[in-house]
């Protein structure tokens, strides 16, 4: 990690004033991970799966198939989002046929059961959230040391970066 970060470079055109970036929006990524959106109609039979299409009479993919490869397809964004979906939620998803079902719903029961009114993020959540990870490095002795070193390193590494930029190497 550390050889990673002395060799950062800035990037010639970074991606700023986001406090995220969803890397599916990213058509590169979008087929490295083979991610076809919802957004995507009739998405199912751009999506392979190794099985043969199971046509109605209409000559339509039928229903529980086309939601096996929905599910398959959106696998890869619950995947990606992992780091910050609940851990009771995450401990119950089994990937079994119909888990898009059952994560909404825990995910619904998750909201209800939370201590405080859920919310987007505003002002107030913002001060809260600051107070918890100050209160968190406080009781955390190697998590205050682990971040303070990051930080240092971090700044090494932007002074590197900065200088190779200025020099041209």
């Amino acid at each position: 990690m550390i050889d990673i970060l002395k060799n950062i470079q800035v990037p010639k055109t970074p991606c700023q004033g986001t406090p995220w970036y969803t890397i599916l929006s990213n058509p590169h990524y979008m087929m490295a991970f083979h991610y076809i959106g919802a957004y995507i109609s009739e998405r199912e039979k751009l999506i392979e799966d190794g099985q043969a299409d199971d046509l109605d009479e209409d000559n339509e993919i039928k229903p529980y198939q086309v939601a096996q490869r929905c599910e398959q397809s959106d696998m890869v964004m619950l995947l990606l989002n992992l780091a910050v979906i609940p851990d009771e939620v995450v401990q119950k998803i089994d990937f079994k046929r119909g888990w898009q079902k059952r994560f909404k719903n825990n995910m619904k029961r998750y909201k209800k059961s939370f201590p405080v009114k859920w919310k987007y993020q505003d002002g107030d959540l913002e001060v809260r959230y600051a107070r918890f990870v100050k209160a968190a490095e406080e009781k955390d002795e190697n998590l205050a040391i682990d971040i303070a070193e990051h930080k240092v390193e971090l700044e090494k590494a932007k002074k590197r970066a900065l200088k190779r930029q200025e020099t041209g190497r």
